[in-house]
């Protein structure tokens, strides 16, 4: 009975320790700098471009969640609501996938932005 204790106690101390390792990935550090940088930047009414609109499609890239963006010749946010539920969405999501996320996913996610969308001017991003 001790020893059944003590191996449920070890599964449930390593599984705490690979969640906090997981966070160290650095896929997961990439795909949360596009987080902070959507939230730190976006700002009511703002017109999203550079490198904010380039962290909204990396997003929906690599997490296959689409935003609630409204694209066009002006992109926006049409209300702070859609904005704050695409962010709660994506969190959520990486949430989930911290310990899957790789950088093969990162670096093709990132490559598919370079290639297909040309149009933004970029290179390449956090």
């Amino acid at each position: 009975m001790k020893l059944i204790l003590g191996v449920v106690a070890l599964f449930v101390l390593q599984g705490s320790c690979i969640n906090d390792e997981c966070k160290n990935n650095d896929a997961y550090k990439i795909t949360e700098a596009h987080l902070r940088n959507l939230a730190d930047k976006y700002k009511r009414d703002l017109v999203l471009g550079g490198d904010i609109l380039y962290s909204i499609l990396y997003l929906e890239d690599i997490s296959k969640i689409a935003s609630r963006v409204a694209y066009g010749d002006v992109t926006v946010y049409l209300n702070h609501k859609d904005f704050k539920e695409d962010l709660k969405a994506w969190r959520k999501w990486l949430a989930r996938h911290k310990c899957t996320l790789n950088m093969d996913q990162v670096s093709k996610t990132r490559q598919n932005l370079i290639q297909s969308k040309a149009w933004l001017g970029v290179k390449d991003h956090p």
